[in-house]
């Protein structure tokens, strides 16, 4: 998710005149992004134990909140 992404979900969402330049709704959107990585990390580290594969899923989900 970047910028353009944030700035036009914002105004999907309504915020009217939103122009991507409040820093703090830019900050909360990668706080639900990150917060959304890690529960559907803990997911694969919960339900694919069982195939051995379970740390690789989760690394690669938390990983794209490094890029």
């Amino acid at each position: 998710m970047n910028r353009d992404d944030i700035t036009r979900m914002a105004r999907e969402a309504g915020f009217v005149g939103f122009d991507g330049d409040n820093g703090s709704l830019r900050r909360f959107a990668a706080l639900v992004a990150a917060a959304e990585r890690e529960a559907c990390a803990k997911v694969c580290e919960d339900q694919y134990e069982y195939y051995g594969h379970d740390h690789v899923f989760a690394a690669k989900i938390r990983a794209r909140g490094q890029a």
